[in-house]
């Protein structure tokens, strides 16, 4: 279920301009022909996007409370560089569960984003109760029995570059056919 009531199911996540987007779905597209069909659901271009804190369902009342922890995290935080380029798998590779692809540069301002993300969150009475942070972006989903064909992992991709310049509260309402995503609240990254 994705919305009960007066709630929604929610994320924040960095934005991804579309050219972004687009390689990642040309990537996928390519991989697509490594594995067996149908071994694997990949996320369609448009819906791929970089997790920073999954909050699940949440009251619609406090969307506003939520804006605003956004735009105090994104007004402590430039905008900044990210690159992707490595590709990996959980919960592992000989058993993937998931394909991502991850940053290779940028990482240490993506991960002070978040922790500026979470401190003011917090001020706004929102306890994270997720595992450590591991950035990523999910762009594929192994059906289960799938076999993982050889050399998979040693697959290079070409280094994704874009600049990170804000955050987006995102609506996620599944679908049997994919997940539609809708835009609630999108702060950009004015720090020092």
């Amino acid at each position: 279920m994705t919305q009960t009531g007066n709630q929604i199911r929610a994320f924040i996540a960095v934005a991804l301009p579309t050219a972004v987007e687009n390689a990642l779905g040309a990537l996928c597209q390519q991989w697509a022909k490594r594995w067996p069909e149908a071994g694997v659901r990949w996320v369609h271009a448009g819906n791929i996007h970089l997790t920073l804190r999954f909050l699940g369902n949440i009251d619609v009342e406090r969307i506003d409370a939520l804006g605003i922890g956004i735009d105090e995290a994104a007004a402590a935080v430039g905008s900044f560089d990210l690159v992707l380029g490595t590709v990996g798998a959980f919960p592992t590779k000989q058993r993937p569960g998931v394909v991502w692809v991850g940053p290779v540069q940028g990482l240490e301002a993506l991960v002070g984003l978040r922790e500026a993300l979470d401190r003011s969150l917090a001020q706004q009475g929102w306890v994270s109760h997720e595992r450590s942070f591991r950035p990523h972006l999910t762009v594929g989903r192994v059906r289960r029995g799938a076999d993982v064909p050889s050399g998979l992992w040693e697959t290079s991709m070409d280094p994704v570059r874009f600049k990170a310049e804000s955050l987006r509260l995102i609506e996620s309402r599944l679908k049997p056919e994919r997940a539609e995503y809708h835009l609630r609240h999108e702060a950009i990254l004015a720090g020092p």
